[in-house]
C-alpha cells in the first residue's frame, strides 16, 4: 500500500495517481550506490594498489604489511649444528636437496654456515700426491679453514706409454698388414676413439663436447673392432700342405702380428686408464688436512661462487673474532684506568674510612678479573703484571 503524501489517504501500489487528491506520486528511484572509498597511503598520499604503495613500499606506512622473505636457513635447521647458524652457501644444491629430503648422499657436497663448514657425501683425501676416495661425514670450523684451490691431478707415466704403444702398434699394424685398407681404417677408428674419450673426459669439457665425445667413442670403438678382424684377414699367410689326399690349402695368423695387434690394443687401454683416472679436484684445505670434490659433479659457476663465499665467510670470521678481542682488552684498559685514577673533588677528604675498608675486597676482585682475561689470551703476562701492580699500589 502506498501513502499519499499530500492527504495521507492509501492507495494501491500499482497507482500512479491518488484517488482522492489525484496528485501524482511520481517514479520511484533507486537511491545510487555508494562511491568506494579508495585507500591512500598515509606517507605520501597516494592511491594503495593491492594495499601497497607503489611510490614508497614500506610496511610501517601501509595498511597490509608486505609479506616476509622466506629464511634459506630454515631448512637447514635440522643440519646445522647451532639453530643460531647462519646460511652463507652451498657447493651441490641438487645433492644437498636429495639428502635433506631422503638422509643420504650419492655425490659429495658442502654447506658453509657462517660458524662452520660441513662435507657430507663422497670426497677425496689428498695427502701429498696420494688421492683416496672416500665416504664420509665431517665438520670443520670456518677459523680453522686455510684456503681453497682447483688442482688438477693426471698419471702422467700411463700417457705418455699409452701412446708410445699406440704409435708402435699402429706402425706394426701398416706393417703386417701391408699398409691395406683395413689397416689405415683401424688406425683411423683408434684415433676416433681417443679424440672421442678425451673429448668426453676433458679438463674442461662442455655438455656439447661430452656429448659429440660419447659418440665419437663409441662410433669409433665399434668400427675399431671390425677393422681389426679385417686386418687380421689382410696379415693371415696361405700355407699349402702336400698330403696324401692330395693338396690342403690353410690360412694361419703369424704370432708377430698376434704381438703387434696386443701392442696396439694395450696402448689403447693405458690411454683410456689415464683418461679415466685423471681427476680435477675443488680442495678445502683446514688445519689438519684437505678434503677435495671432483669439479665434474657441479657447474664451474657453482664452484667458483663456493670459493668465493667461503673466503669472504672466512674474512668475517676473523675480523669479528679481532673485534671481539679488541673490545674485551679495550674493555678491560678503560677498568682499569678508571680504577686507578680517581678524580679527588675540591675540598673532599683524600682518604676515607669506609673506601679504604672496603678497598681489599674490590682489589681481588680486579686481580681476579686480570687474571680470567690473562687465562683466555686476552691480555699478555706484561700487561697482566702492570694492572696487578697498578691494584696493588692502590
Amino acid at each position: 500500500m502506498k501513502i499519499c503524501p499530500s492527504c495521507n489517504t492509501q492507495c494501491d501500489d500499482n497507482a500512479l495517481f491518488c484517488q482522492s487528491c489525484k496528485s501524482g506520486f511520481g517514479v520511484v528511484q533507486s537511491p545510487a550506490p555508494a562511491p568506494m572509498q579508495k585507500a591512500f597511503c598515509n606517507r605520501c598520499g597516494g592511491s594503495l594498489i593491492d594495499g601497497v604503495c607503489p611510490k614508497c613500499v614500506d610496511a610501517a606506512y601501509n595498511p597490509i604489511p608486505q609479506a616476509k622473505q622466506a629464511d634459506p636457513s630454515a631448512r637447514f635447521r635440522g643440519f646445522f649444528m647451532s639453530p643460531k647458524e647462519k646460511l652463507v652457501c652451498v657447493l651441490g644444491n641438487t645433492y644437498t636437496q636429495n639428502f635433506l629430503a631422503s638422509g643420504s648422499a650419492t655425490m659429495g657436497f658442502s654447506v658453509v654456515s657462517d660458524k662452520r663448514v660441513y662435507f657430507r657425501g663422497t670426497t677425496y683425501w689428498v695427502d701429498g700426491k696420494k688421492i683416496r676416495k672416500m665416504s664420509e661425514s665431517k665438520t670443520v670450523d670456518l677459523k680453522d679453514v686455510t684456503g681453497t684451490s682447483v688442482t688438477y691431478f693426471e698419471n702422467v707415466w700411463m700417457k705418455i706409454l699409452g701412446w708410445l704403444l699406440l704409435i708402435i702398434g699402429g706402425i706394426g699394424v701398416l706393417a703386417v698388414a701391408e699398409a691395406s685398407a683395413s689397416a689405415f681404417l683401424t688406425v683411423l677408428f683408434a684415433g676416433a676413439l681417443i679424440l672421442g674419450l678425451y673429448l668426453n673426459k676433458g679438463q674442461n669439457s662442455t655438455k656439447n663436447k661430452k656429448t659429440i665425445g660419447a659418440v665419437l667413442g663409441c662410433i669409433g670403438g665399434g668400427l675399431l673392432l671390425v677393422a681389426l678382424m679385417f686386418a687380421l684377414g689382410d696379415s693371415a699367410v696361405t700355407e699349402t700342405v702336400q698330403t696324401w689326399g692330395g693338396t690342403q690349402t690353410t690360412e694361419t695368423v703369424p704370432v708377430h702380428v698376434w704381438i703387434v695387434l696386443a701392442v696396439f690394443i694395450i696402448g689403447i687401454a693405458f690411454l683410456i686408464a689415464y683418461l679415466f683416472t685423471r681427476i680435477n679436484l675443488l680442495r678445502v684445505e683446514y688445519a689438519g688436512g684437505c678434503i677435495g670434490f671432483d669439479v665434474v659433479w657441479f657447474p664451474m659457476q657453482e664452484a667458483d661462487t663456493y670459493q668465493k663465499q667461503l673466503r669472504l665467510a672466512k674474512d668475517k670470521a676473523i675480523e669479528e673474532a679481532e673485534s671481539a678481542t679488541a673490545n674485551a682488552v679495550t674493555s678491560a684498559m678503560s677498568q682499569f684506568a678508571s680504577a686507578v685514577s680517581q678524580p679527588v673533588g675540591v675540598g673532599q677528604p683524600v682518604a676515607v674510612a669506609a673506601p679504604v675498608a672496603a678497598a681489599p675486597a674490590s682489589s681481588a676482585q680486579e686481580l681476579m678479573q686480570y687474571a680470567d682475561l690473562l687465562e683466555k689470551g686476552l691480555i699478555t703476562r706484561e700487561e697482566f703484571d702492570e694492572f696487578k701492580a697498578g691494584v696493588l699500589k692502590k
